[in-house]
């Protein structure tokens, strides 16, 4: 996941490993409604996400959290790959 300074940037800050993150709605950290954050084990503190509505919010969530599953399972087809080599 890329993230950016402003909507029409062309070159990216930096960007978040999604495969390593866990996705999770921000209600009981933040008064501000339609947050969901990505969080990491070994990170001080997750990145948080505001939406302009709970549907927003769902289809951003849910589409983050196939991109996590779908980029783990390669991760792993790509790991059992390197064993058989």
């Amino acid at each position: 996941l890329y993230y950016y300074k402003t909507s029409k940037d062309t070159t990216s800050l930096g960007s978040i490993p999604l495969p390593s993150y866990t996705i999770t709605k921000a209600d009981s950290i933040t008064s501000k409604p339609f947050t969901f954050q990505l969080s990491h084990l070994g990170a001080t503190k997750p990145h948080l996400f505001l939406c302009k509505s709970e549907f927003e919010r769902s289809m951003w969530m849910e589409s983050m959290s196939r991109a996590i599953q779908s980029l783990s399972e390669a991760n792993q087809t790509k790991g059992k790959q390197q064993n058989f080599i």
